[in-house]
Formats: C-alpha cells, structure tokens, sequence
C-alpha cells in the first residue's frame, strides 16, 4: 500500500504545478497532500462546489459526498446539490449516446453544467470487514478549479483501520482550510 501512495505522490508532482507535497503516516495511516503553487490564492477565491466521488458500490461514495458537503458548508462554502449534478450526468450522457461517443463522464463539464467554481472529483476503496462492517482502505480527492481545468489540491488517505466517514471528511476539509492560507 505505501508503494500506491509513493506511485502516486511521484505522479501528482512531476508536472510543474507541484508546489510542496506533504506525507504523514502514523502507525499504518497515511496521508499525501500535494498543492499548486498558487493553491491557496485560488483556493481562497473559490465558492461553488460540486462533488464527484465514485467507489465500487454507490451508496458509500453519496454518503461521503454529503460528509463532504456538510463540512464545506459549515466553512461557508455554497454546494450544488446531488440532484443537479447526477441530471447534469444525465444530460451529458444522453448528449454522448446521441453522437455515438464513448467517453467517460467528463467531471469539468459536469462541473460547468451546473455553475461550480471548483469541482471535487474522488475515488473510495471499501472493503469489508469480519463483522461485514464497511472499511474504507483508500480515498482519494482532487480539488480542481472548472475555470482553468487545473487540479489545486490532491490529496490520498490510506487507511490502517477503520475511520468514519464524517471524521474522512472533516479532516479533508481541514486540509483544504491549511491550504487556503
């Protein structure tokens, strides 16, 4: 698992966007964080946000989406609702059938469609536990401005044990307030 996270910090900060990239790990819980340089300028500015967290199953990804909103909405931060976002999946993916295209949902259109400054794409990994418990291994997120199409934020979770989806949340969201300064 840290080799996934080494891969992928060496990845998120080849191009020239990388500012700083930050890695804590306590016991078998590890956390990267990397950021643009003019993160927390951009950051700052932003005030709309969508969200777009996908995972094999779909009802843990909507329940982070909303741990998600709740703590971007106690920063102050306005949050377009499910509902408009999976129609403007809709719309896109009736508008891609009808040209015969194949490609995947695009989330910065997806993110324009629904007038977001920024749009909050992730990944979960679930797992299940002895006591059929979910367990989340892996979340990743990317804060990426819909204006310029340029990532702000990157940050990965891994997981040694069990953590709560809001406490996921709050801590993301604690990163993007670090960043915002």
């Amino acid at each position: 698992m840290r080799r996934i996270g080494v891969v992928l910090l060496v990845l998120a900060c080849t191009g020239l966007w990388c500012a700083r990239a930050v890695g804590q790990e306590s016991g078998r819980e590890s956390t990267i964080v990397a950021a643009s340089n003019d993160a927390g300028e951009k950051l700052r500015m932003l005030r709309t946000f969508a969200l777009f967290v996908n995972g094999a199953d779909r009802l843990l990804p909507m329940a982070m989406e909303d741990a998600i909103a709740i703590h971007l909405a106690n920063m102050g931060k306005s949050v377009v609702s499910r509902e408009k976002v999976e129609s403007a999946v809709g719309d896109y993916l009736q508008q891609k059938e009808k040209e015969k295209s194949t490609q995947t949902v695009n989330a910065i259109q997806i993110g324009k469609a629904v007038g977001a400054d920024s749009i909050i794409i992730g990944t979960m990994v679930v797992t299940t536990l002895d006591d059929n418990k979910p367990f989340v291994m892996i979340a990743s997120f990317q804060f990426v401005e819909v204006a310029s199409q340029r990532t702000l934020l990157r940050v990965l979770f891994e997981f040694g044990e069990s953590k709560s989806l809001s406490a996921i949340a709050e801590r993301l969201t604690g990163i993007l307030k670090q960043n915002m300064r």
